[in-house]
């Protein structure tokens, strides 16, 4: 639900100035939406923000292709982020991280392994941050929405083809 729970970007990441540039868009077992985002950039005045769009892109509940641009840098992030159920109610979850910088000499070249640390270290930060949240989440059925929830229904709806009937139809609720 991160991809698309934007009341949690400003809460658990300090995000700001944020944009639907593409609605949530479903289509058989893919998802896609797009956002604009701001954040402070860290160790620099705190007045200054940088902004970045993003393409969230779901094959499934356990594939998520994210695409990153931050035109300030003129700098294209790929991430993939792959989840794998181990055991009940565990995934093991692998994250990857590519990037391109555009217009770059030989000499700014030099930069770009530290570069790519800092966008991943930031990534894996961002992953640890809803860790917090994702290990201490509840199952509870019905499951409880507020209004202000956007698509999060449509959306556990088009996650509900992933699992099975038997899945499906427990009768466990968790609090």
């Amino acid at each position: 639900e991160n991809s698309i729970d934007l009341a949690h970007f400003p809460i658990v990441h300090g995000y700001t100035d944020i944009r639907v540039l593409e609605p949530m868009k479903l289509d058989a077992h893919r998802m896609s939406a797009g956002y604009e985002i701001a954040r402070g950039i860290p160790f620099v005045d705190s007045t200054q923000k940088l902004r970045s769009q993003f393409q969230v892109n779901l094959h499934g509940i356990g594939f998520a292709h994210n695409q990153v641009h931050v035109p300030a840098l003129g700098l294209h992030v790929r991430m993939l982020a792959l989840s794998t159920p181990t055991v009940a109610g565990k995934v093991e979850l692998r994250l990857g991280v590519s990037m391109q910088r555009e217009g770059l000499n030989w000499a700014a070249q030099l930069s770009l392994p530290a570069i790519h640390r800092a966008i991943t270290h930031t990534i894996v930060g961002d992953f640890k941050q809803d860790l917090a949240v994702w290990n201490h989440k509840a199952y509870l059925r019905p499951p409880v929405l507020s209004p202000g929830d956007g698509p999060i229904g449509d959306f556990r709806k088009w996650c509900k083809q992933f699992y099975s009937a038997a899945y499906q139809n427990r009768q466990v609720r968790y609090a």
